[in-house]
């Protein structure tokens, strides 16, 4: 599926980004960093919260022209 694009062998060779290790708590994320600002912004993991229960933010930007991912952010929870 998808081999007569021809664009898929390209990012199978370029490295892969590096992660932008996030603050830890809940501190809003800076504006570099828009992946996790979205995910805090629009509250996505509040309904996994739980006393006890330990939640890892990950934000993943997509690149929309390459479809690829442009960058990701960790924040550990």
């Amino acid at each position: 599926a998808g081999a007569d694009r021809g664009d898929e062998a390209e990012g199978a060779g370029g490295a892969a980004p590096e992660p932008r290790a996030g603050a830890a708590g809940g501190d809003p994320a800076p504006a570099d960093r828009p992946a996790l600002a979205q995910l805090k912004a629009r509250r996505y993991a509040d309904k996994y919260r739980a006393p006890g229960r330990r939640l890892h933010l990950i934000g993943v930007e997509i690149d929309a022209e390459t479809r690829d991912v442009a960058a990701f952010d960790v924040e550990p929870g």
